[in-house]
């Protein structure tokens, strides 16, 4: 087994259009509830211009790469990068709404593999939780099972339509 520690971004981690993060199914349910999705929220939120945030460590467990879109499985922190996803959907939404095509256009490309158009997510969640993020990526809020899904959403839109109207 070869371990090598690389230090990435958000977008640096996110930015690869052949490369698709799945959570295995032994891993637990999307699980975070509103205090750590608000604290995650104020740290980037109280970010100033060219500061970063620590995230934390994510284990990956990657092949060969090779044509096509390569899958990367989740060891460890599945809690966090399925946290930032859905931020990341609240925050097209609200760029979208907003008229920046441009800025939509760049997140969105963080969402998905390839093209956008052909809708192969980014990150697939274990077997119990990835219809309910398909269902988020839907905008079928009311289709979602698992609440804690549906309130990261909920929570981080309050939380951006809070930090517009400042």
């Amino acid at each position: 087994m070869d371990i090598r520690p690389k230090d990435f971004d958000l977008h640096g981690l996110l930015h690869s259009p052949n490369e698709q993060f799945i959570i295995p199914s032994y891993q637990r349910r999307y699980a975070w509830g509103y205090g750590q999705q608000a604290a995650l929220f104020r740290d980037i939120d109280m970010l100033l211009p060219g500061d970063g945030h620590l995230f934390g460590m994510l284990i990956l467990h990657t092949e060969g790469h090779h044509g096509g879109i390569n899958e990367i499985k989740v060891v460890d922190g599945q809690q966090r990068l399925t946290t930032i996803t859905i931020l990341l959907k609240v925050l097209h939404g609200v760029f979208k709404e907003k008229g920046d095509d441009y800025t939509a256009s760049q997140i969105i490309q963080l969402l998905y593999c390839g093209d956008p158009k052909n809708k192969i997510p980014k990150l697939i969640l274990g077997e119990l939780d990835n219809p309910d993020m398909e269902y988020l990526f839907e905008h079928k809020l009311e289709k979602i099972r698992n609440g804690r899904i549906r309130q990261a959403y909920e929570t981080f839109e309050s939380f951006i339509e809070d930090s517009l109207e400042e």
